[in-house]
């Protein structure tokens, strides 16, 4: 996987890490394969496994599944266990699926979810576990789907609209009632404020987070303990080919205010809850009836609102 979650620096190509080298996507040579999970979704695209995992924080599972040609599968927050991944937001990130089929997703969120006792998220789950692979059929009969086309821009004509747009053919063939427009009401505002918040609250959460982590460690030869001691191995350790491969998104933890305990890190936690919320995915999902919302590809802020609240699955579909 890219190192840290692609929260290391600004100038690193995506696919690389001091332990693997860089690697290609599965189906053109020398293009990226995107996301830091991109090792799982290379290996399920090329058969080397049946299926993978990896995961989510901010497009990690979504973006590799584009680009390799299979089903990612974030599910909410607290559906599976966390315990023993390497954060970047204890809060945000959630453990998913790379998979050649949407069945083979449904068989692994099956086994996979659950309680946990080292996971306290996992405590919530308001339901026995069911068999997700409970869908045999195509009947999408009292099933509503929504477009937010406010939250993409495309052309027409591009393959992936095309695609797209017969996709939606598809689903209404099937029964499903397809909701045009089904727009979030104040995208713009939240377009305005979005990298503010990933700036600031991802950088916070990872530079608390990932001392909780190092904590739990039987073993850490190396004496790091925290962000600042990452800083320092990252720069110190040849195998990092620092500086030719940056730590620019590293540094932001020493910026004024990257605490989790400060008022602005609260304040832009509450925004997005709020953007991803009543005025966002809930807010049109309730006004229009929908259960679920589709766009193409990884396109446009719909997925950007889904990650940042944690309660939102959502599939990538080939």
């Amino acid at each position: 996987m890219s190192e840290w979650a692609n929260l290391r620096g600004l100038n690193i190509s995506s696919g690389w890490s001091p332990r693997g080298g860089q690697t290609s996507a599965a189906y053109y040579s020398n293009s990226t394969p995107e996301g830091s999970s991109y090792g799982s979704a290379v290996a399920a695209a090329l058969g080397l496994s049946m299926a993978a995992i990896g995961r989510e924080t901010f497009g990690s599972i979504l973006e590799p599944a584009e680009l390799n040609n299979v089903i990612g599968l974030k599910p909410s927050r607290g559906l599976i266990a966390n315990d023993g991944s390497l954060p970047t937001s204890a809060r945000q990130d959630v453990i998913g699926t790379l998979t050649r089929t949407v069945s083979d997703a449904a068989h692994l969120l099956t086994t996979m979810a659950g309680r946990s006792e080292n996971d306290e998220r996992t405590w919530n789950i308001p339901f026995a576990v069911p068999d997700f692979t409970y869908c045999k059929d195509t009947d999408l009969s009292g099933i509503t789907i929504g477009v937010p086309r406010s939250t993409f821009t495309a052309d027409s004509t591009s393959p992936i609209m095309i695609s797209f747009e017969s996709a939606l053919e598809t689903l209404h063939r099937a029964g499903a009632k397809v909701v045009d427009n089904a727009d979030f009401p104040d995208v713009e505002e939240f377009m305005k404020l979005n990298q503010q918040v990933c700036g600031i609250v991802r950088t916070s959460e990872f530079k608390r987070d990932i001392v909780r982590y190092l904590q739990t460690l039987e073993a850490n030869p190396n004496h790091i303990h925290s962000a600042e001691d990452i800083i320092g191995f990252t720069k110190s350790f040849a195998g990092e080919e620092h500086p030719d491969r940056d730590i620019g998104k590293f540094l932001w933890t020493q910026a004024e205010g990257i605490d989790v305990n400060t008022d602005k890190y609260r304040e832009m936690v509450s925004q997005g809850q709020f953007y991803g919320g009543e005025v966002g995915i809930l807010g049109a999902m309730e006004k229009h009836g929908l259960v679920l919302l589709t766009i193409p590809s990884s396109m446009g802020i719909a997925n950007d609102l889904a990650a940042k609240r944690w309660d939102s699955p959502y599939l990538k579909c080939r």
